[in-house]
């Protein structure tokens, strides 16, 4: 005889009979109930693989009720699983490394603890072996943990698309990590060891990577034991989030060489806040095969941060041996950058919309250039006396910390007065007046041809001319 009932959270299931678990609705209906009571424990699959012999690489969330914190557990893979006369239920257990199975008939569901979670049912579906063929199923699904939860993403600008830097050719000038520089690519530092002889960093818009972007070393030659390495840096108010726990994270690769080349992942903690001069080394990945002409997906998953004090600062680097010969006209690109809290990586690209992202990129570096079409006002102050103007200039974001300055040249600062139109000879920040939110420059003209208390317009005048506020790690 065939019964049912009702489980405590109102599943109905069958319940175990002579005869009835022959008919695999009646078990698939019983295995609904085990599922969502373990999903209401807050227990679930996030990952794993079958391919008919092995069940590997499962990883199974639970709730620690101790902590009030979620926590992840690698199971040992199953291999070479003899599909079972009786039908089977393999499960993951919290606290226990071994996957756990017992036969489903002598199941109660009342029984089944929430600390557990049903991973694959194998069996007939007769209970001899000779008379149907087996099966093996997944119980659940495997949920994403990050997108059901709708983390966000830890990295700004990992899908490489906001680019106000300069082009940067390689040279001297960027050798080794203390030189580090930025390439077109905002967020992304990167350096070289050994001087390349040829090359740029730069962005590239047209790239095969997903999201279409990506942050590139273009036709670069080096020495023999030259490598390229690329610098991602999460600022202390952002990195004390990950104090204690774990970090996940995972790009997309491409190179060119003929022949397949090593790429390291390496974690390091900024030894004081948010000043990366020196940093302690947490842990790397260790070379990984990077064959060439083929886009890879390399991730660094379940990174332990516990005893490491990620709140001054965490800095990702990415390291591409180039080799013991030397390599000429090497392009190497990565993007689709993703990292977060959690024991896996999400293999999708997850972007913020393009306003949110620059504007996250500009609390750290704030560029404007004139593009054809007319000049741009940025400024509007007042004729200090007949040589000097002074004029505030305000941050679309908030910045970091209090940025310097840069511009193309001075006689890209137009000055309107009320009776005079001329270019700056020469300008800077008063350093006194300089905050997180704006600051006021000064451009003088030695000619003198300002009034004393005037007001005055501050543009840019020349196509092409730029200034920037920068306050990156």
């Amino acid at each position: 005889m065939f019964t049912q009932r009702t489980t405590p959270i109102g599943a109905l299931v069958p319940e175990a009979g002579d005869t009835a678990w022959q008919n695999h609705h009646y078990r698939g209906q019983y295995l609904a109930g085990l599922l969502l009571k373990s999903l209401a424990g807050r227990s679930r699959l996030v990952a794993g693989g079958w391919d008919g012999a092995d069940l590997t690489g499962v990883v199974a969330e639970f709730f620690d009720a101790t902590t009030g914190q979620l926590v992840y557990e690698s199971k040992t893979d199953l291999v070479a699983l003899v599909i079972p006369t009786t039908p089977t239920i393999y499960y993951a257990k919290k606290g226990l490394a071994a996957l756990q199975s017992v036969t489903l008939e002598v199941f109660n569901n009342s029984t089944w603890p929430e600390d557990q979670v049903p991973v694959l049912v194998a069996g007939y579906y007769q209970s001899s072996a000779t008379e149907t063929a087996p099966f093996a199923e997944f119980v659940g699904p495997m949920l994403d943990p990050r997108a059901s939860r709708g983390e966000p993403d830890l990295i700004i600008n990992g899908g490489c698309r906001t680019a106000q830097h300069n082009v940067y050719t390689l040279g001297a000038g960027c050798v080794n990590r203390g030189n580090r520089q930025f390439g077109a690519v905002d967020r992304l530092a990167f350096y070289t060891t050994l001087a390349a002889t040829e090359g740029t960093a730069d962005q590239n818009p047209l790239s095969t990577l997903a999201g279409g972007f990506s942050a590139r070393f273009n036709n670069v030659s080096l020495p023999a034991g030259g490598k390229l390495h690329r610098l991602y840096r999460m600022e202390a108010k952002d990195a004390a989030r990950l104090k204690g726990g774990e970090i996940s994270l995972g790009f997309e690769s491409l190179h060119n060489a003929e022949v397949p080349k090593d790429i390291t992942v390496t974690l390091r903690y900024a030894d004081a806040n948010d000043n990366f001069t020196t940093a302690t080394e947490i842990v790397n990945s260790g070379p990984q095969a990077h064959p060439s002409g083929a886009v890879i997906f390399q991730p660094f998953e379940g990174v332990d941060l516990a005893g490491s004090p990620v709140e001054n600062g965490l800095e990702i680097e990415i390291t591409l041996d180039c080799g013991v010969e030397a390599v000429a006209g090497l392009t190497w690109e990565i993007g689709a950058l993703r990292a977060h809290r959690r024991h896996l990586v999400v293999p999708e690209l997850m972007l913020p919309g393009i306003a949110r992202e620059s504007g996250d990129c500009q609390r750290y570096f704030f560029r404007k250039i004139l593009v054809p079409g007319g000049a741009a006002m940025i400024a509007t102050g007042r004729a200090v006396n007949s040589t000097d103007v002074e004029g505030v200039i305000r941050f679309p974001v908030e910045m970091r910390a209090k940025p310097s300055c840069s511009f193309s040249d001075s006689s890209v600062f137009q000055i309107y007065a009320k009776t005079s139109v001329s270019q700056a000879d020469s300008g800077g920040l008063i350093g006194a007046l300089v905050s997180t939110q704006s600051t006021t420059i000064n451009l003088a003209k030695t000619s003198a041809p300002f009034v004393a208390g005037e007001s005055v317009q501050i543009l840019l005048a020349n196509v092409g001319g730029w200034f920037a506020f920068n306050s990156e790690l």
